[in-house]
C-alpha cells in the first residue's frame, strides 16, 4: 500500500539525500528499449536494469 509522505519533512530531507547520493553516484542512464536500460556508474561500471 502507497503511504503519502507529502506532509513529512523528514521523509523530504531523507528522500533528498538518496537521490543526490545516487547522483552521486551514476555517470549517465541511457534507455535503448523499455526492456533494456543501462546505468553507468563513474568507475565506467555499467548495470543493465
Amino acid at each position: 500500500m502507497h503511504q503519502d509522505h507529502s506532509a513529512d519533512s523528514g521523509y523530504r530531507t531523507n528522500r533528498h539525500h538518496r537521490m543526490h547520493s545516487w547522483n552521486g553516484l551514476v555517470d549517465y542512464a541511457m534507455v535503448y528499449t523499455e526492456d533494456n536500460i543501462r546505468f553507468t556508474f563513474k568507475n565506467g561500471q555499467e548495470v543493465k536494469a
